[in-house]
């Protein structure tokens, strides 16, 4: 099963393994972390198998663009220019950031960010003559 909560700082689990050298037990830990026994309690476990303390590497591919380059494409849409399309900001971003993608991955950065590609509703043009007309038809009643 995958961690449910966060990862402990590398100082929190050298501060439980430390503790652990210095055999107090695994309650005494507890109180003195401020952490459940079941996490005190896992970190000995890895320690005595491992030898160390680290974090094994996540699985998966790492995202293409990081927090900030994110920020700055749905930045380009939200304020710069809204109608922009995901191929255009594809370019955009080859110029800008200097990394190629794909544009499904702009729509997906910008999907996350809330925006969705929608066209626009088919209205009919009623012109200033028109809608006067109206009014006046409408204030008759």
């Amino acid at each position: 099963m995958p961690p449910r909560g966060k990862e402990l700082s590398k100082d929190l689990r050298d501060a439980i393994i430390k503790l652990y050298k210095e055999s107090k037990s695994q309650r005494q830990i507890t109180k003195i972390i401020g952490k459940s026994p079941a996490t005190v309690q896992k970190n000995i476990e890895k320690f005595q198998a491992e030898g160390n303390t680290l974090n094994k590497p996540r699985t998966g591919r790492p995202p293409i663009f990081p927090d900030r380059e994110r920020r700055i494409i749905v930045g380009n849409v939200g304020g710069k220019n809204p109608k922009i399309s995901p191929p255009k900001l594809t370019a955009d971003v080859k110029n800008n950031i200097e990394k190629s993608c794909n544009p499904e991955t702009i729509r997906r950065v910008l999907r996350k960010a809330g925006y969705h590609g929608r066209n626009m509703r088919r209205k009919p043009f009623v012109s200033k003559v028109n809608r006067k007309k109206e009014n006046r038809f409408c204030k008759r009643k």
